[in-house]
């Protein structure tokens, strides 16, 4: 195994909605054939869990110090979908459109972000300034979105071997081994 495979990121920050889950307000869902996913209803939405969430979380894991749930939701819409579908983050591992209210920047410029927008896309590029992260450092995954739902299997199997170089790349070339 590369000495790169070993090492870990920071922070993986993992965006929610069209990464994880798909949400629809309730009175849209209504006569639409309905995904056949996991779901969960909260407040007006039904959100649907992508197939390979979990796998995703679970490579992140094994890749980072701490995963980060990151939303431009609100927090408690995002800790709810968490708990319903056993993401198994704490509350202070979820971010929510409050940091973007507040002008937060360079929260976290060796973290990695995960999300379905092009990088060049305003919400990504608003994440991006609020880690403090280029787009060296995004890596955008097939959106979970109807009608497509799209699968993400070449993204999940290329993914702890991208994460690992990410944090190889953090490492001065004198300091390795």
């Amino acid at each position: 195994m590369p000495f790169f495979m070993s090492l870990k990121l920071p922070y993986v920050f993992v965006d929610l909605d069209e990464t994880l889950v798909h949400s629809v307000a309730k009175e849209l869902s209504v006569g639409r054939k309905r995904p056949n996913f996991d779901s969960f209803a909260y407040g007006p939405y039904l959100a649907f869990l992508r197939p390979e969430a979990l796998a995703i979380l679970d490579a992140c894991r094994e890749q980072a110090q701490e995963v980060v749930l990151f939303t431009f939701s609100e927090k408690e819409y995002a800790v709810e979908i968490s708990r319903a579908f056993g993401f198994g983050f704490a509350v202070n591992q979820v971010f929510g459109c409050e940091l973007f209210l507040f002008g937060e920047k360079d929260l976290a410029p060796a973290g990695v972000l995960i999300d379905d927008k092009p990088p060049g896309h305003e919400n990504a590029q608003l994440k991006m300034r609020t880690l403090g992260i280029g787009p060296e450092r995004y890596l955008q995954i097939p959106s979970f979105d109807h009608p497509k739902f799209a699968p993400c299997r070449t993204f999940l199997a290329g993914l702890p071997y991208r994460l690992a170089k990410l944090a190889a790349a953090r490492v001065r070339p004198s300091a390795r081994v």
